[in-house]
């Protein structure tokens, strides 16, 4: 993350932009069913939030000023709570790319070490995933990952709805 305020207004400008690049509501049709995506994301520089304050629909970004600790990552001791790593840098396409995992998404692309040495390893993007962004570096999205919400998300309200009585239930 830039140190100076104006460093870092512009580098969330150029976030909040990428994020709409890349995060367009879109359509998906599952089971002879259209549906429709719609994404609400928003970016802030917020210090003093920490993954024990989140509220429940909340995610964490910390920085990682440390490089030797590695890659990005999303993860997070409690499954209800997104946090994410990244090293402290400017890039936008990688934030942009842990954002996904955020909303539940896959990488899309297998990670290869050449001869076992850590310090040569290489991304293989999955076929189709060319130019997506949880499969390779550009800001699109493949009309997969809408598939992927809208099966989750009808999953879930299936599985919440089987403990309502009868008459609460509805009709998926």
């Amino acid at each position: 993350m830039p140190k100076s305020k104006e460093a870092q207004a512009k580098f969330m400008d150029e976030l909040r932009t990428k994020i709409r690049e890349t995060y367009k509501d879109g359509t998906s049709k599952v089971a002879g069913v259209d549906y429709t995506v719609k994404f609400d994301i928003s970016v802030s520089i917020d210090k003093e939030k920490t993954a024990d304050n989140l509220k429940a629909d909340e995610n964490i970004m910390t920085v990682d000023n440390d490089k030797a600790k590695g890659r990005a990552h999303v993860g997070g001791e409690d499954k209800k709570i997104n946090q994410d790593v990244v090293e402290d840098s400017d890039d936008a396409l990688t934030n942009i790319h842990e954002i996904g995992h955020m909303l539940g998404l896959t990488d899309r692309y297998s990670d290869y070490q050449k001869g076992g040495d850590k310090k040569t390893c290489y991304s293989i993007t999955h076929n189709g995933y060319k130019d997506d962004v949880l499969g390779s570096r550009t800001a699109n999205l493949n009309q997969s990952h809408y598939d992927q919400i809208v099966k989750e998300t009808v999953f879930k309200i299936g599985q919440g709805q089987k403990h309502l009585s009868l008459e609460f239930r509805q009709i998926l």
